[in-house]
């Protein structure tokens, strides 16, 4: 049987409007700035994808309710771009438009400015995958502001007959939509639903986060950014007092100008190939670093017909100082010093500059034929299971050059075909694509079709995304593809149910959004208990309920989830309440729930009497002497009495007024 048809994306369970969530996440190597790998250590810090390559983006989440906090930041000394007021007479006018226009532009602040330019008091951002024909489908909140951020689906799709049925479904709900697309989407014939968008001048933008006089230089410089972001990095870096001349180094542009001219000056086939490798070996040791480049030489010498086999390692008279060589005569090249878990000091091999990585791999895209890219494809098939990280992160940066390139590597890792290594090296990299716009929705999109179309090694790979950094991104989307893949289980080769338990148990520790897994389990809980429904379809709900539930690290995430909101202790009680219920799980609900409140911490008794009050008021009537009295016959079973936590639940429980 094929999983129920998805629902329209609906923006449920965000946090309440009054109560700031704090859904940012800082990227890993931030948490986990050093790593052991099977064959070194990796300094994630030397290879974020952070602006400055200190600190590191932060990974929010993409869909469901804006916080306000983010539409603040987007109305602040915002700069009306040319064509804004163009798009802002459309809105008004159709309560629809479309953004079309390159990367960087300011499209997705211009929406949200937008839509509470119109009066739009609550703003939601749906996930980049809907189809128009959700679109026409879906409901909408009267007076909500709608956001579709970097949608990218096939052509065919958005025909002017299919954009006139969303017109007139948000016209008659009485609401908002914007949506953001790449300067390739195509414009429907009609063109009254896009608008061709066009970035705001630089100096403007400098001009209104940084009031001051500047060099004649920095004009110049101004002229060649194609990115809003790049201009308010700028602007923060000379408001932290940094001289004009050391501010504009970071600057996208000018990075690029840099790995340019140094491709220009024709390097060696050797700095060249240094240079390649470590584009996927950023923040590795220096003896890692060299093994991994050891290797791309001989792939590259087996690639290439004209370089004789040990050519670019022939012997010499005298000992070639290649690791001083590396520093002192390639300025894309650098090392940072950091001191490990072990407070020892390590080095990291980096590029000079952050920005310079995607640069690099952009110009040996341009400039290197088939023979390179395939010795770097076979070289990268071996080195990906032994050095997950680095790769990953290299991935992403290439996915970001040529989607094209990176996309076979990922299908190949992620179905198995270089081991369990591989496959972890392929979820690593959409995690790495997920910091970065619009690498994350295309991240999304991958992620989702491994998990609905994919073999069962890419559909488990698929999964594992969703668990992590992917279902930080984009929750909603993570936890509907994991109860589609719970109802296709036998279609992974993995225990999916226990997959959507770390994607909880991520939500509770790192975000605010945890909500969203618990209300989509109720849904189907609910759905499927009406007498009409599937039966089987129940019996998976119950059991993916139950993994959520007993989901922990320390103590239950259900537990912290309670103890950040408090308020959503009905639900978490009419969860617990369909697994106590259901016999076949009763008695490992009894156990889950036993060790949550044992190891429930400070919070344990208050969690307890609240729980036991909202499960009184949602169990049969029969039930709480019934469980009251299975909690007894487990306890004598294992020879350990009910502790003072469990008991306070249960005399709760069982006052409850009985039928109430």
């Amino acid at each position: 049987m094929t999983a129920e048809p998805e629902p329209p994306d609906q923006p449920v369970e965000d946090p309440p409007p009054d109560k700031e969530a704090p859904n940012t996440l800082e990227h890993p190597g931030a948490l986990h700035s050093v790593r052991n790998t099977m064959s070194g250590t990796f300094y994630m810090n030397a290879a974020n994808f952070g602006v400055d390559g200190v600190s590191a983006s932060p990974l929010t989440r993409a869909t469901g309710r804006v916080q306000e906090s983010v539409v603040r930041a987007a109305l602040d000394r915002f700069v009306t771009p040319p064509r804004f007021d163009a798009a802002l007479g459309r809105l008004h006018r159709d309560r629809v438009v479309v953004l079309r226009g390159l990367r960087g532009s300011g499209k997705r602040t211009a929406a949200l400015t937008m839509l509470r330019e119109v009066g739009a008091s609550t703003l939601y951002a749906l996930s980049p995958q809907v189809t128009l024909s959700e679109l026409a489908q879906r409901d909408y909140d009267r007076g909500a502001g709608y956001l579709v951020a970097d949608r990218r689906v096939a052509d065919a799709d958005d025909s002017d007959f299919d954009w006139g049925l969303v017109r007139d479904r948000v016209q008659d709900e009485g609401a908002y939509l914007v949506a953001t697309v790449g300067n390739e989407a195509s414009n429907p014939a009609d063109g009254t639903t896009h608008v061709d968008w066009v970035m705001v001048e630089p100096e403007r933008v400098l001009r209104a986060h940084w009031p001051h006089e500047w060099p004649e230089t920095l004009h110049e410089v101004l002229c060649s950014v194609n990115r809003v972001s790049d201009v308010i990095e700028l602007a923060r870096r000379l408001a932290a007092g940094e001289s004009p001349d050391a501010a504009v180094t970071h600057l996208d542009g000018r990075a690029g100008d840099v790995v340019a001219d140094w491709f220009a000056a024709g390097p060696t086939r050797r700095q060249v190939l240094e240079v390649a490798a470590l584009a996927f070996a950023v923040g590795t040791d220096e003896r890692t670093y060299e093994s991994m480049l050891h290797k791309l030489v001989e792939h590259y010498e087996h690639h290439d017909p004209e370089v004789r086999p040990g050519e670019l390692a022939a012997v010499e008279d005298r000992l070639r100082q290649r690791r001083s060589t590396l520093f002192n005569e390639n300025e894309l090249v650098s090392a940072v010093r950091y001191r490990d878990q072990y407070g020892a000091e390590q080095t990291a091999l980096c590029f000079t500059v952050p920005a310079y990585h995607r640069h690099v791999l952009a110009q040996l895209w341009a400039r290197l034929d088939v023979r390179f890219w395939d010795a770097v494809r076979d070289w990268l098939n071996g080195v990906a299971g032994r050095h997950g990280d680095p790769v990953a992160v290299g991935l992403a940066e290439l996915a970001d050059v040529s989607f094209g390139e990176a996309l076979p590597l990922l299908e190949r890792w992620a179905g198995g075909e270089v081991g369990a290594g591989g496959q972890h090296t392929a979820v690593q990299t959409l995690w790495a694509m997920a910091y970065r716009e619009p690498l994350a929705s295309a991240a999304l999109r991958v992620a989702t079709s491994w998990v609905t179309r994919g073999s069962p090694a890419r559909r488990w790979a698929g999964a594992m995304a969703f668990s992590g950094d992917i279902g930080v991104r984009y929750p909603h989307d993570a936890a509907n593809r994991l109860w589609q893949l719970c109802v296709q289980s036998h279609t992974a080769s993995g225990n999916v149910e226990m997959v959507l338990a770390a994607l909880f148990s991520r939500l509770v520790h790192d975000t605010a959004d945890a909500g969203i897994v618990l209300s989509v389990l109720r849904t189907k809980l609910r759905r499927f208990s009406r007498s009409s429904a599937d039966r089987r379809l129940l019996v998976i709900a119950i059991r993916a309920t139950l993994a959520v539930l007993s989901a922990r690290d320390g103590r239950a995430a259900f537990v912290e989830f309670l103890v950040s909101a408090p308020d959503r202790i009905d639900l978490v009680a009419e969860l617990w309440a369909s697994v106590l219920c259901y016999r076949p799980t009763r008695l490992a609900a009894l156990t889950a729930l036993r060790q949550a409140l044992d190891t429930a911490g400070p919070d344990a008794l208050d969690i307890a009497e609240r729980l036991g009050r909202a499960l009184g008021a949602t169990l049969p009537p029969d039930e709480p002497p019934a469980l009251r009295s299975d909690f007894q016959t487990l306890a004598a079973r294992k020879g350990v009495p009910i502790g003072p936590v469990l008991a306070a639940l249960l005399t709760v429980l069982t006052e409850f007024p009985t039928g109430a």
